[in-house]
């Protein structure tokens, strides 16, 4: 187990052999920049990461696999200064909370309600940059949604 500056007892985060997910992140960043289809398996930063892709039009897909990449915790960050990301909030279903955020290299995590089912496309996500600080946990109404960045 770990243990953060808020003394909330995190468990281990599980590797993804051989994945360079900085690098993969960095390259799908780019071409979701530049609205550029992609499909995760046609990079070499990307071999050994869960598949993803975008086509055009607003289209996503994922790999199952792709979502055991995201871990769910029962806190929030009640105070956001310097916590959050530039573009928020995101508005739609869990998978595109995980995009936006996979896509925002300062991203490592993001704050959903929970009363949000992972299909209802008007849920806000607050993307975060920092969530070792301010931490609520158990809080009734959110919980926070981490990057496996140990990869």
């Amino acid at each position: 187990m770990l243990m953060n500056t808020t003394g909330i007892t995190l468990p281990l985060i599980t590797q993804i052999p051989n994945c360079n997910l900085k690098d993969c992140r960095a390259t799908v960043s780019y071409y979701f920049s530049e609205q550029r289809p992609f499909f995760t398996y046609q990079f070499e930063e990307c071999q050994n990461c869960p598949a993803m892709g975008y086509i055009e039009d607003g289209n996503k897909g994922f790999s199952p696999e792709w979502t055991e990449m995201w871990l769910e915790y029962n806190f929030f960050i009640k105070n956001s200064i310097g916590q959050d990301c530039e573009k928020n909030p995101i508005k739609g279903h869990m998978l595109d909370c995980m995009f936006e955020c996979f896509i925002d290299a300062t991203c490592v995590a993001f704050s959903r309600e929970k009363i949000m089912g992972d299909d209802d496309r008007t849920g806000e996500c607050w993307l975060k940059k920092n969530i070792t600080v301010n931490q609520i946990p158990n809080g009734p109404d959110w919980h926070t949604i981490i990057l496996n960045v140990k990869s």
